[in-house]
């Protein structure tokens, strides 16, 4: 599973072609831990977009351009080996969401039934090819892959972020996860005997910042970690959400890299911290000065007798400068044991 928040990008479609064979490449070569979107080392893909506007500009869909690297060199009149699922169908909503979930399966999966939820936590309005129109910024989106009995959900969320607040609104994403559960997890949570759930997206929440709710009021070094072991209301059936260890840098918030202005590759070194001109620092504006964060995480329960192992959880950073965001993409790879059973 992978998740990125993509920033507000204004790449052309072959712009974006470009960058996703930089980040991805797709050889049987390469080590499976080495490259996300290696096709031969996963059956299931999930990507989880946040700032996406690309099914909405001039970009175009980024699911598609994914979905024919994946499809890549297979011989002309050949079945197509993977098939795409998004969530973007599910009812009628009156804005767009920037918050975007693609699902990547073998077409042999044929037996795999499909469900879509989705819940808008925050809207605004952008301008899109030159027109004001509303969009759902902040939310949650998910699809489940059902077999017989055993049921995989994904879910994608962009929590709010209150730069007024002195924890940077905790209460508020502690909130936003609640309705999230509610609204998308609970919902696409039926007629199954067992469980693995993956919670990926740009979370916002921050590091070494102080905690404020009616009954509790410290600094805490990790946001999540600190409201993932308290607050019961974002458990789900009594069941703590868990993560691998994330061993890489923080992913945002991290300065703008661009060539054309001699910052070619700031964050090639994070994996260190030394350059501290990679971090946003603005002296006029106070508010806009970000400790380096874990906001972009991917989270997993498991209710069941299904096995979930987790494998690897990286960030796509060293060497690898995304020049265009102040996030780096996080990714993680799992082993599924049981699902066709």
């Amino acid at each position: 599973m992978i998740t990125w928040n993509m920033g507000d990008n204004k790449n052309t479609a072959s712009g974006w072609m470009e960058n996703l064979r930089q980040m991805f490449e797709i050889t049987s070569q390469e080590k499976c831990e080495e490259k996300p979107f290696n096709r031969g080392c996963f059956d299931v893909l999930a990507v989880a977009l946040q700032e996406d506007y690309s099914s909405n500009d001039q970009n175009g869909k980024i699911g598609y351009m994914i979905l024919d690297l994946l499809n890549e060199d297979i011989p002309r009149g050949n079945p197509r080996v993977w098939s795409m699922h998004t969530h973007e169908n599910v009812g009628s909503p009156t804005e767009p969401f920037t918050v975007k979930l693609l699902l990547f399966t073998k077409t042999s999966h044929t037996t795999l039934k499909i469900e879509k939820e989705k819940v808008c936590l925050k809207g605004q309005e952008a301008s899109i090819l030159g027109k004001n129109v509303g969009i759902c910024s902040k939310g949650t989106v998910g699809i489940s892959l059902s077999h017989n009995k055993n049921k995989i959900i994904f879910l994608n969320s962009h929590l709010p972020m209150n730069r007024k607040s002195k924890s940077f609104g905790f209460n508020d994403r502690i909130k936003a996860m609640e309705i999230s559960i509610n609204n998308v997890l609970s919902k696409l949570d039926r007629n199954r005997d067992n469980l693995i759930v993956l919670w990926a997206g740009d979370m916002n929440f921050r590091q070494k910042m102080s905690i404020y709710d009616e009954n509790d009021s410290q600094q805490v070094d990790e946001q999540l970690d600190y409201a993932l072991n308290k607050y019961n209301s974002i458990k789900y059936k009594s069941i703590q959400f868990q993560e691998q260890d994330h061993k890489f840098p923080p992913t945002c918030k991290l300065k703008y890299c661009e060539k054309e202005k001699g910052c070619p590759s700031c964050r090639s070194n994070t994996d260190t911290f030394k350059d501290e001109n990679c971090y946003v620092n603005d002296e006029e504006d106070k508010s806009k000065n970000r400790e380096p964060s874990y906001c972009d995480r991917i989270l997993y329960l498991v209710d069941g007798k299904m096995e979930l192992k987790p494998m690897l959880y990286k960030s796509f950073s060293k060497g690898k400068a995304i020049s265009y965001s102040d996030h780096n993409l996080v990714w993680a790879d799992f082993v599924l044991s049981g699902f066709f059973d």
